[in-house]
């Protein structure tokens, strides 16, 4: 969408809303924590994301990307890294889960 900047910042020039955000950080940070009690966060921000193969309108989100953490025979192991993503808006909206799935029927990077 086309925009100008001014002053007060950058205006778009067509349609849009404008978004307010009603969730504070330390209520999307609650809402994770009770979903996800055994993750390790690796990093943690407010962003835009965009995956691959979709399309529309895209909304800032809170975005976590972490590890679960469990024990197995006295070592400690985390899993594969997961990127999820809570509404600023919404509360009660459904987290986004952007994290790339592993494809068993891959064999790595083609290339070599």
């Amino acid at each position: 969408m086309a925009s100008e900047f001014s002053p007060a910042g950058e205006i778009p020039l067509g349609q849009s809303r404008m978004l307010t955000r009603r969730v504070d950080t330390e209520t999307i940070k609650a809402r994770f924590m009770q979903e996800w009690p055994t993750a390790r966060v690796h990093w943690e921000e407010p962003m835009y994301v965009m995956p691959d193969n979709s399309e529309g309108t895209i909304e800032p989100r809170y975005v976590f990307a972490f590890s679960i953490e469990s024990i197995s025979d006295g070592q400690q192991v985390l899993s594969r890294r997961r990127h999820i993503g809570y509404s600023v808006e919404d509360a009660g909206a459904a987290a986004q889960d952007y994290t790339e799935w592993a494809n068993p029927d891959t064999a790595g990077d083609v290339r070599r």
